[in-house]
């Protein structure tokens, strides 16, 4: 690169960057660095709320693994030899 495109490409990285710190995604960002949405009441509810949620799915999921082991189990064994006797 020659010294005759760092002038305009330094223009163009400047006007970028002006452009994406005005946004709304440039704002959002500077508050995040700012350590403003984790102040957010509205938002530290929500999260509270979604971690109550997950930790009673992880509850039912666990249960739901323990059926299925149960009944693998039951359909994994073999039949014993006196009731099979019995129904022949």
């Amino acid at each position: 690169m020659g010294p005759e495109l760092v002038g305009p490409l330094g223009f163009f990285t400047m006007v970028t960057v002006i452009f994406v710190t005005r946004s709304h995604i440039g704002r959002a960002i500077a508050d995040r660095i700012r350590g403003g949405a984790a102040g957010d009441p509205h938002l530290a509810a929500e999260v509270e709320s979604l971690r109550s949620e997950l930790h009673l799915l992880r509850g039912e999921l666990t249960e739901v693994h323990e059926r299925l082991d149960f009944a693998e189990r039951l359909l994994t064994r073999q039949p014993e030899p006196s009731r099979v006797a019995e129904h022949s």
